[in-house]
């Protein structure tokens, strides 16, 4: 809980700063919600990237980390926009990474 704490009052302090609905410990639940989600969504991709994925055989005992990196990066890729839109009120910045995430990802494809 001291971890979610931290990262709350980092975010509104400097990724968030310019923003009045940043003020306050009133949106700690909503990020707490949201950090949840970015739990969960790591958990599932990590597992969709270990298992779904040859890793094991292509890294070999560097899959687990492997896949746990990319998914900490994936999922950091989903909450953002959630913290920008649901917690600290900022849409802008939610569509703006929503669409770096469309366009990194249709980068990946071609």
């Amino acid at each position: 809980m001291a971890g979610i704490a931290v990262s709350f009052m980092l975010n509104r302090r400097f990724t968030f700063s310019g923003n009045e609905a940043a003020r306050g410990w009133s949106r700690f639940i909503p990020f707490v919600a949201v950090a949840l989600v970015g739990l969960v969504c790591t958990w599932l991709i990590s597992l969709a990237l270990r298992y779904g994925l040859p890793l094991t055989a292509l890294i070999g005992k560097s899959s687990a980390p492997v896949a746990f990196a990319a998914a900490t990066v994936l999922a950091s890729l989903i909450t953002y926009p959630l913290n920008a839109l649901f917690v600290f009120g900022r849409k802008s910045s939610a569509t703006s990474a929503t669409r770096a995430t469309v366009a990194t990802s249709r980068a990946g494809r071609a």
